[in-house]
Parts: C-alpha cells; sequence; structure tokens
C-alpha cells in the first residue's frame, strides 16, 4: 500500500456514531483510525473469503481432476507419514 490518502465521506445514524466514538475511545485511538482500521480489516476479510470460497470453474475442474487422479504417494511421502505416525505415538 503506498502513503496516498483518500477520501471516505458518509453518514451514520447518531447510535452509530457514538458507538463508534466509544469504541475508539476504548482503543485509545481516533475514530477516522478506528473506523478505517474496521473497514480495512473487513475487507481483507470479504476478499479473503470470496478467494477461498470461490474457485474458478478451471481450479474447481483441476481440483476435482488430481482427487480422481492422483498420484501415487513417492518415497518421500511415505517417509514422511511414517514419521508423522512415530511422532503422533511420542506424546
Amino acid at each position: 500500500m503506498t502513503n496516498k490518502m483518500a477520501r471516505l465521506d458518509t453518514h451514520f445514524s447518531t447510535e452509530l456514531h457514538l458507538l463508534l466514538i466509544r469504541a475508539a475511545e476504548n482503543q485509545g485511538r481516533t475514530v477516522t483510525d478506528f473506523v478505517a482500521e474496521s473497514l480495512r480489516a473487513a475487507g481483507l476479510k470479504v476478499v479473503a473469503e470470496a478467494t477461498v470460497l470461490c474457485p474458478s470453474v478451471e481450479d474447481q475442474a483441476r481440483f476435482v481432476e488430481a482427487l480422481l487422479n492422483a498420484p501415487e504417494a513417492n518415497r518421500a511421502l511415505v517417509c514422511a507419514f511414517e514419521r508423522r505416525i512415530r511422532l503422533s505415538t511420542i506424546h
């Protein structure tokens, strides 16, 4: 992200505005900082969920193909699995 700033003008109900003030004060932040960080976190969450939960049709086809036609485990995978089993029985 760059240090450039953009302005967002919006209107809130008085009730919501008071809640935002209180929340910002509880965290020792300005209302602007609290709202900006809250919007950033919400935006990142929405984008991440859409990316994870909505793969393209091509990605879905590749995933199904990999499940249906998985290659046989190579020696490295077999060793790793056996090591995992040994480690889980130690504890």
